[in-house]
């Protein structure tokens, strides 16, 4: 059984999660086997370089 007790939304429970703002920088995992990724227009430029940047055996959703 998965730490969420079954819930797909509770799965990654203990997940280290990193969060961006405008102009700011973070050092991205490169060796986390998920991404969650989320912005409005304007962050398209951003996730496309997060999406490009990501290894690829990790899966970004």
């Amino acid at each position: 059984m998965s730490e969420g007790g079954g819930n797909p939304a509770l799965d990654g429970i203990g997940d280290r999660v990193a969060l961006g703002g405008p102009g700011g920088r973070f050092a991205a995992d490169l060796d986390a086997p998920r991404w969650w990724i989320a912005g409005d227009e304007s962050a398209l430029p951003a996730i496309g370089s997060l999406l490009d940047a990501r290894p690829a055996s990790a899966s970004a959703h």
